[in-house]
This record gives structure tokens, sequence and C-alpha cells, in this order.
């Protein structure tokens, strides 16, 4: 049984296109890690916004994610602790810079930073896409669009959707990672410019945290 016409795979691929190229909490944070760490460190960030953007999907296909629709005490638990994660996250940046800390590295580090923690990356990348209840709502919302009723189970045809979502996504990531780490790597050789250029994503961090203490059902 065929999921989708040609044509409607082509429009699901567009605006999958379309919504992942749109600025988000996922994004912001990725290219904050990726212009203050470099293309590895943005990388590894990716890989985990993605692996925590699976798990909503997942959750979304078995109903899970519609507790976080209908309840609004669980969107604003989960809501509240990702946008305390994400200031806390902010404040960090910006501290590390006053106390001589701070974790931007220039080019020439970031080999050796992978070798250090490289799932310390990873892990903080799935926990910023976990927290994010934003996520799980798009995925209840877009996905069902376009489930086939007569190609089978629904679950499958879900998750498969939205790993197609979702390497659409890493795909647009990855290019945003190159372009981010290429026009700014020369900043990172100065630590001064590396302090300050901390100070503004530690501060766009706590904005996104600010931003997603506002976000409604």
């Amino acid at each position: 049984m065929i999921l989708m016409s040609a044509e409607q795979w082509w429009f699901f691929l567009a605006a999958c296109t379309v919504l992942n190229t749109a600025p988000g909490p996922d994004t912001i944070y990725i290219t904050t890690k990726t212009i203050s760490q470099g293309r590895l460190s943005g990388l590894f960030s990716a890989f985990g916004v993605c692996s925590g953007a699976m798990v909503h999907a997942t959750a979304a296909g078995i109903g899970l994610s519609a507790i976080l629709a209908t309840s609004a005490n669980a969107f604003t638990i989960v809501k509240w602790v990702g946008a305390l994660y994400l200031i806390y996250l902010g404040y960090r940046a910006i501290a590390a810079t006053l106390n001589g800390k701070s974790s931007v590295i220039n080019p020439q580090q970031e080999l050796h930073l992978l070798k250090i923690n490289p799932w310390k990356i990873y892990f903080q990348g799935v926990v910023v896409d976990l927290l994010n209840p934003k996520t799980a709502l798009f995925f209840l919302a877009f996905i069902p669009q376009f489930i086939n009723p007569d190609a089978g189970a629904q679950l499958w045809q879900f998750l498969f959707l939205g790993l197609v979502v979702i390497l659409n996504a890493l795909v647009i990531e990855v290019v945003l990672i190159l372009f981010a780490a290429k026009i700014t790597g020369f900043l990172r050789n100065s630590r001064f410019l590396a302090d300050w250029l901390e100070r503004c994503l530690g501060l766009a961090l706590i904005s996104l945290g600010l931003h997603l203490i506002r976000a409604e059902t």
C-alpha cells in the first residue's frame, strides 16, 4: 500500500523544509553552540536535538503527547523546566566569561573538545529538545495530516514520517552549522571577542528561555 502519491510527498517535504528553516529554540541553541565551540560541537548538538525530537515523535505517535495538548498543568511543568534550563545555560555561559572559564574555543581546540566531552554535548542537545513542549505539539498537529488510513498501521506511518521530518531538519541544521562555523571562526581566535561573543550567546539563551515561559498551548 502506497503511503502517499509523488505530489503529496513533494508537498510534505516542502512543508517540512519551510517549518524546519524557521528559527526556533533548537535551531538557535545549535547555532549558539556552533558559534562558541565550533563545527564539531554544533554537529553533536544537532544529533542530540534530533534524538530528542525522535522521542517526541514516538511519544506523539503512541498518544503520550496528547497529555501535553490537553493538560495545562503538564504543559506548564515541562515548559517551565525547559525555560529554566535554557536560562541556566545562558547564565552559566555569561558567568564563565567573568571568571576566566569561557567555553568559547578557537578552531585549533575543536578536536580536543571532542575527545573530552562529546557525549556531554550530545546529551545537552537531547535535554534541550525534550524540555521543549512545542516540539511534542508540532508532531501531534503536523504529522496526522499526512497519515493514510488505508496504508496500514498508523503508528508506524507516524514514526516513519516523523523520521523524515527529523532527517530533513538535520540536513538543514548541518548546512547552518557549516555556515556559522565558517563565518565566525575568526572571532574565536581573539579572547576578547570570544568572551563578548559568549556573553551575547548567553543572553540569547536566556531570552529564549523567557520566550518559552510565555508560550501557550
